[in-house]
């Protein structure tokens, strides 16, 4: 049996829908390594990706999200420091390895922020608090919208 879906406030479903966008970003850039795909290919898709879907979304949560819980929080410091280390991988992408050590670090991520950090701050939070969330992001499910398919 597998387990129950978790239930996300209305203020975190945008952000849970571009976690599972991260997941298929992942996912695709597993597939372009399994098939040998040339790494600059691979690399031009993380990095736009990381600029155009990634990177404001960290920024929200960082502003937004992650403000609910103390600086000193060992949740918000871990996803604060998931945040950075895959925007210093990013930064420094130039190899297959590199590609395959940010799909699995953005992997491991967003199962922390969906599995750990959002349950916390939904079970500490009131409903009410995160009410003001809603309406403040417009999620990015742009994904699958890129022309060099690499992983098909």
């Amino acid at each position: 049996m597998s387990p129950q879906p978790l239930k996300r406030h209305g203020g975190l479903q945008p952000l849970s829908r571009e976690h599972h966008q991260g997941l298929i970003l992942a996912l695709n850039v597993d597939k372009g390594i399994k098939k040998g795909i040339a790494v600059d290919r691979i690399v031009k898709y993380i990095i736009d990706h990381y600029e155009q879907l990634l990177k404001p979304h960290f920024e929200f949560e960082e502003k937004e999200v992650f403000t609910f819980l103390p600086k000193a929080n060992e949740f918000r410091q871990k996803a604060e420091q998931q945040h950075e280390a895959i925007e210093q991988i990013v930064q420094g992408l130039n190899s297959i390895n590199d590609c395959k050590n940010f799909s699995d670090l953005l992997r491991k991520h967003i199962r922390f922020e969906e599995r750990e950090l959002f349950e916390l701050i939904q079970k500490h939070v009131a409903p009410e608090e995160l009410d003001h969330l809603i309406g403040k992001w417009e999620e990015n499910l742009s994904c699958m919208n890129w022309d060099d398919r690499f992983w098909e």
